[in-house]
């Protein structure tokens, strides 16, 4: 497989998290088997072994980016496989940097419930390195009603 034929999901920093993000990707329809996750830390491999079905890869010490090139199938360097995924410089530095750090990059199939509706604005960074809180332009400027509203017309 090569970085076309996987979607990336995000970069998650404990266990738990993992855990919980596979717990709602498995209720939105994917299978655990087309779910990958990769870490340079050992222990978070060893963690996760045993209590899911995802494929699991890591590659540790100093020649760790060389494990990552080969899970991602590519011969290019770490920071441009995140390039050409379609992520920015700076996205793509953030995200080499979060795995270099321990982070935990999960990565779906694309041949396996690949919705182009769908999106995670947990990875969506701006250019300014501020994290996304959806994946639109949208603002919301009225509530209608679904969160509550203080009365502010004697202030």
């Amino acid at each position: 497989m090569s970085t076309s034929d996987r979607k990336f999901i995000g970069i998650f920093h404990s266990i738990d998290t993992v855990l919980y993000k596979l717990m709602e990707m498995k209720a939105n329809g994917y299978e655990e088997e087309n779910i990958h996750v990769f870490s340079r830390e050992q222990d978070n491999i060893a963690m996760l072994d045993g209590q899911t079905k995802m494929n699991l890869n890591g590659s540790y010490g100093e020649d760790w980016r060389k494990g990552f090139n080969e899970f991602l199938g590519i011969e290019e360097p770490v920071f441009n496989a995140f390039n050409s995924m379609g992520f920015s410089d700076q996205e793509s530095k953030h995200y080499f940097d979060e795995v270099e750090n321990g982070g935990i990059a999960m990565f779906v199939d694309t041949t396996f419930g690949d919705d182009p509706t769908e999106a995670d604005s947990s990875a969506d960074i701006s250019s300014s390195g501020e994290v996304h809180d959806g994946s639109g332009n949208e603002q919301l400027l009225h509530s209608d009603g679904t969160t509550p509203r203080m009365k502010t017309e004697n202030l």
